[in-house]
């Protein structure tokens, strides 16, 4: 699990990064919206209260591939 806010938003940059250096794939979907039970790897908290701001989100998943440093 991430140790705090910087890494969970670091993690999810470089699994975004990841998938975009793949020539094969022009995009993705997230599925992970919430936190579940033991599962703390969504967007949202168990709650439904955002993690993070919205703008911050966008920021993150609007990238495209040559937005990149791949």
């Amino acid at each position: 699990a991430p140790r705090g806010s910087e890494e969970y938003l670091k993690r999810v940059k470089e699994l975004t990064q990841a998938i975009l250096s793949l020539p094969h794939i022009t995009g993705y979907c997230y599925t992970q919206l919430t936190d579940v039970e033991q599962e703390k790897n969504g967007l949202y908290f168990y709650d439904r209260k955002p993690k993070f701001s919205p703008e911050k989100y966008y920021e993150l998943f609007s990238r495209k591939r040559d937005e990149y440093d791949l």
